[in-house]
């Protein structure tokens, strides 16, 4: 068997790949501290709730001389411009080893960008202190210097404002303009994965591809189209920011154009399988990141449990098969997809599937009306169209998400819960399609035993905590939480209310605590 198969050969084989992988990928020390003057381009960037705009940035410049690149966050104050990713800028500045934000007690703090980007200082950004900022060059630059001009394109169409935030993002990657509470509905109702680029986005996009090429077809060249639809799907791919969700799609359905090319079926855990080794050898932080493992649950999930849900003959019944597909996909895609969405945002849409049914049948209709605009902006009908169908998209969203108990919230899985329970899913979904019954049966057992392990280990709270958070004394007493700080202006005292209520809110919600109160600091 393992002369034929050596199966831990290939394993030890693939670890050994994969540490050397990740040792190159290991960010640097932080070799430069202090005052200087940097040139870095810009990676990522977001606003905060205040004046402030945040940004990673890769920093290969130092005092004019070159230097090994290194990654930092920056904090610029008062800016009024937005530096976008692709961008290059020269600063002023002080670079600090990354800046510590203090630890809740038994709530894990973690900065998955930072992790994702390989962050190794920080630095503050003053209003003066930014020399010049200027597009940049390459083709990640040009690539994202063409995404801006087609969202510019999309806004000569007549999209009212919902429409155009909305298009924008589900054909473009751009969730930028999106109102937050648009953002909490469509969260609340189970249906945020539409608004990110996703296997359904680009399953849309390559129909649409393979619909434009389909005169090959007629013309007996349907090498040439597959290959076609592979050059424009990773053209698309990169236009969008090469998310790992897009690449993940991209990689799948380039295995499976491929194999048409050659004339080769592909297995899809095969494809699932080849596109996380594609992702993670360009990036083995990707690996931490929520989005990555949310899109490959997903798809694991319809993989192995569909086939399950979705038994009916579908030559003998293909309306009946084709109608009950939607319900089967959206809960087998939630099956794993919903495990780990719970431990990263403590909430699960309980109205997942009505809300999907509804909406997920209009998303083919809005891509290929948004790809119809792009191509002719003062296309009215289409804009009406879209806008319709958006305005519908919207409306569930809010009727879903503003149903009794339409959200369980507060829910704090442990980690080892999480990990566990998704993989003892699968082994019971695997051993079901391959009708190995005592596997199942086994699979279940342990599933059940995992609900009352979690149950049993729950944590205990001791009555009395304290600790400092951001120049504060927090002190817990039973049921009541008081915060102890500096200010005596009652102004600042109620600002501060709101955001130490923000800033422990996983902590008050974990020991059913109510808000915490202020109280002004007074030194024995």
């Amino acid at each position: 068997m393992f002369v034929r198969r050596p199966v831990i050969g290939l394993l030890m084989m693939f670890m050994a790949v994969g540490w050397g992988v990740t040792e190159l990928h290991k960010p640097l020390p932080l070799a430069v501290t202090g005052d200087g003057s940097y040139s870095a381009s810009v990676l990522h960037s977001w606003e905060t709730d205040g004046n402030a705009l945040m940004g990673i940035v890769k920093v290969d410049s130092v005092n004019r001389s070159s230097v090994a690149p290194f990654t930092i966050t920056v904090q610029m104050i008062g800016h009024r411009n937005v530096i976008m990713p692709g961008e290059r800028i020269a600063f002023r500045a002080k670079i600090m080893p990354p800046k510590e934000n203090p630890q809740l007690p038994d709530i894990p703090f973690g900065n998955s960008l930072d992790r994702r980007f390989g962050v190794v200082g920080f630095a503050m950004v003053l209003p003066d202190s930014l020399i010049y900022c200027v597009d940049g060059c390459g083709f990640s630059a040009m690539m994202y210097r063409l995404n801006r001009q087609m969202i510019s394109r999309l806004s000569e169409a007549d999209l009212d404002d919902r429409a155009f935030s909305l298009l924008a993002a589900m054909l473009l990657g751009d969730k930028s303009m999106l109102p937050p509470d648009e953002v909490n509905a469509y969260s609340a109702s189970g249906l945020s994965h539409l608004l990110a680029l996703s296997g359904t986005h680009v399953a849309v996009i390559v129909s649409l591809i393979a619909l434009a090429l389909f005169p090959l077809t007629i013309a007996r060249h349907n090498q040439v189209r597959f290959l076609l639809s592979v050059v424009l799907l990773w053209f698309y791919a990169f236009l969008t920011g090469m998310s790992p969700s897009v690449v993940r799609a991209a990689v799948m359905a380039s295995v499976y154009l491929f194999g048409r090319i050659i004339e080769r079926p592909s297995v899809p855990i095969n494809s699932l399988c080849f596109a996380a080794w594609v992702i993670l050898m360009v990036n083995p932080m990707e690996l931490f990141m929520p989005g990555f493992q949310m899109s490959f649950a997903a798809v694991a999930g319809i993989i192995v449990f569909y086939p399950l849900l979705n038994q009916i003959d579908r030559r003998k019944h293909p309306r009946l098969y084709f109608l009950w597909s939607y319900p089967a996909v959206s809960i087998a895609a939630m099956m794993l997809t919903g495990l780990v969405a719970t431990w990263y945002f403590h909430t699960f849409p309980l109205y997942f599937l009505p809300a999907n049914l509804l909406a997920v049948p209009v998303i083919p209709l809005i891509l290929g009306l948004g790809v119809l605009l792009l191509l002719a902006p003062s296309f009215h009908p289409a804009a009406w169209a879209v806008n319709g169908l958006c305005g519908f998209l919207s409306a569930v969203a809010r009727w879903i998400s503003e149903m009794p108990q339409a959200v369980m919230a507060d829910v704090y899985l442990p980690l080892w819960f999480t990990v566990l329970l998704p993989i003892l899913l699968l082994l019971a979904g695997i051993a079901l399609g391959k009708k190995n019954y005592a596997a199942a049966i086994a699979s279940i057992m342990l599933i059940l035993t995992a609900f009352g392990a979690e149950r049993i280990l729950r944590p205990q709270f001791p009555p009395e905590e304290s600790f400092e958070l951001d120049d504060a004394l927090v002190v817990r007493r039973g049921d009541s939480l008081m915060v102890f700080t500096e200010l005596k202006n009652e102004t600042d005292r109620r600002e501060a209310a709101v955001y130490f209520t923000r800033r422990l809110r996983h902590y008050c919600a974990r020991r059913g605590l109510p808000p915490p109160e202020i109280f002004e600091r007074v030194d024995d």
